[in-house]
């Protein structure tokens, strides 16, 4: 062995990689994500470099010290078993399927792929990924012997129901119990439920009901540490519903998420956006299935975002070409997603109209003054903008309809409406029925009293609806009994189905490519038997609405180098 050797042993015990670095070496041990340095316990003296024994930080220190890396007989048999692990685990989204059974051949696929392991769905919107999670869950049952094991669905409070509907078809052998009422009650939920239980609980009030895990600097109070009622139930199975919503890691639903993850048997991210708007959205997605591999958002960034610091921190740009390879070689075994155009499913192409409008009079006057002195007076009130975010607000506001002031606050959306015209006369185009999204509620109830007034029947679906009456709005919107759903993006987003129209018209896009996407999702998926699909943006010449659609095209490039679907986000939103 030559001096300048590093030589790589396993502690098979301890699960640990002994890195035979010398001092000249600490600037490359530090480029392995994981690795720490610690005395000699015998000499007290010398630094030994110590990191995960994972086939992903084989791979990295491979690639960090390259020919230099020497290991014996012992590694080279645990690499051979490694490696083909790994091309067992691609091999299976190929993996051939049999005709019988409801599931289309993806989706047996899909559900081939979760089976038993820790895996991200990634699927495009409308594929289903409910049914594979439920059925990979369904058939994970020991029904022989009888089985114990708990489960947990974390996901949007809109699709409660909708989960424990699901549940009771796809993993029937499960006791769905959706967790809702006071946190009282849902405590005694958990408490009573007979084994086997499938839990069903909303984002916001997971961290009630489980403790949160640890992250960097971030330190447990007492109370944090002691566990909860779920941590007293066998949860071995975690389904993360909408699993981009788990970014922040100082958050302490992400960190409620985390620790139910780390102590289950396999764990479910399914997402239609696993990277929202950043780069580093991708490590939240991995860190729920590769805890010890993607254990820090801080050296995942180091190793694999290139970008710079500014005041406001850290601003990606891009993937370090010299390690996007290796990163992704391991996205691909974890991470599992298919467009509606590779699995054949016979969807209609989506159209996208965008419809460039003017600002009628009181609106152009109302958006120059907000726009040059960040106020405005409405029938002698007086409405400011105190930062730039609530300036665009305000503008985003004006660019749709005219703000009602009290006491500098905007209580409501009056006309004239540029927006709400252009609605009125898509209407008068044909008679088939529409689905709108705006991002503010109050253009929503503006647009609501202006369809009542053409009596044009319509159902909402927004935060003000209880799940339970966003349902039952949804089926009458399905069974034709309105022509018109009005929807928010955080209730209409999500989860529903609303195929009976085969147009959707947007008002307004959020900022959030994730919403976006998913909006437009609600009419193009499975149950779609129109022809065509078309895309309405009503957008206000020459103000924010326009920045939006910029800002979002973006933010596409960055979902494009994960997903490698970039031709059709390309063609999603139509560039200024």
């Amino acid at each position: 062995m030559s001096s300048d050797d590093v030589q790589l042993t396993l502690d098979f015990e301890a699960q640990l990689f002994i890195v035979g670095a010398g001092v000249r070496d600490t600037a490359l041990c530090k480029q392995v994500p994981g690795m720490f340095a610690r005395k000699d316990s015998v000499t007290d003296a010398a630094v030994v470099w110590r990191c995960p024994a994972t086939w992903y930080h084989a791979n990295v220190l491979r690639r960090v010290f390259g020919a230099r890396l020497t290991y014996g007989q012992d590694i080279a048999q645990w690499a051979a078993a490694e490696l083909a692990a790994e091309q067992a685990r691609l091999a299976i989204k190929d993996m051939p399927v049999g005709d019988d059974g409801p599931l289309y051949t993806y989706q047996k696929r899909g559900v081939n792929w979760m089976f038993g392991t820790s895996a991200i769905l990634a699927d495009d919107m409308g594929l289903g990924k409910t049914v594979q999670a439920l059925t990979a869950l369904e058939v994970t049952t020991d029904r022989e012997f009888g089985d114990t094991r708990d489960a947990v669905v974390v996901s949007t409070n809109a699709m409660l129901f909708k989960w424990a509907e699901e549940a009771r078809i796809w993993a029937p052998s499960w006791n769905p119990v959706v967790v809702t009422g006071t946190a009282d009650k849902r405590r005694k939920l958990i408490e009573s439920a007979p084994p086997h239980s499938l839990f069903i609980v909303g984002w916001g009030s997971l961290r009630t009901h489980t403790r949160v895990a640890g992250y960097g600097s971030v330190s447990l109070t007492p109370e944090e540490r002691q566990p909860k009622d779920l941590n007293h139930r066998n949860i071995a199975f975690v389904i993360a519903d909408e699993s981009h919503k788990a970014k922040d890691p100082k958050a302490k639903q992400t960190r409620a998420l985390w620790h139910l993850a780390d102590h289950a048997t396999a764990v479910y991210p399914l997402t239609g956006t696993p990277v929202q708007n950043a780069y580093l959205d991708l490590w939240s997605q991995l860190r729920l299935v590769a805890p010890i591999e993607f254990a820090n958002r801080g050296a995942f960034q180091d190793r694999y975002v290139f970008g710079f610091e500014t005041d406001y921190g850290f601003q990606p740009v891009g993937w370090r070409a010299e390690n996007k390879d290796e990163l992704f070689r391991f996205v691909d075994q974890y991470l599992l997603r298919r467009t509606k155009d590779e699995v054949g499913l016979d969807l209609p192409p989506k159209t996208y109209d965008r419809r460039l409008i003017e600002l009628t009079t009181a609106q152009a006057k109302a958006y120059k003054a907000m726009k040059k002195e960040a106020l405005a007076e409405f029938d002698g009130a007086l409405l400011t903008a105190a930062d730039p975010l609530t300036k665009a607000m305000r503008l985003s506001q004006i660019a749709s309809a005219v703000p009602v002031v009290e006491d500098g606050k905007v209580v409501a959306l009056e006309d004239p409406s540029n927006k709400l015209d252009a609605l009125v006369e898509i209407l008068d185009e044909g008679d088939g029925q529409l689905v709108v999204f705006a991002a503010s509620k109050k253009l929503i109830n503006l647009a609501e009293a202006r369809l009542d007034k053409k009596k044009v029947s319509s159902v909402r679906i927004t935060g003000d609806e209880s799940p339970e009456v966003r349902g039952l709005h949804v089926q009458q919107f399905q069974e034709g009994l309105a022509r018109v759903a009005l929807c928010t993006f955080g209730a209409g987003s999500e989860g529903i189905t609303l195929t009976a129209a085969s147009t959707a018209v947007f008002l307004q896009r959020p900022w959030s490519l994730v919403q976006s996407r998913q909006a437009e999702d609600r009419i193009h998926r499975i149950g779609q038997k129109s022809e065509s699909v078309v895309i309405i943006d009503l957008v206000s010449k020459g103000t924010v609405d326009v920045g939006v659609h910029q800002t979002l095209v973006v933010k596409g490039e960055v979902f494009e180098s994960v997903t490698r679907d970039k031709a059709r986000l390309r063609a999603m939103i139509e560039e200024d």
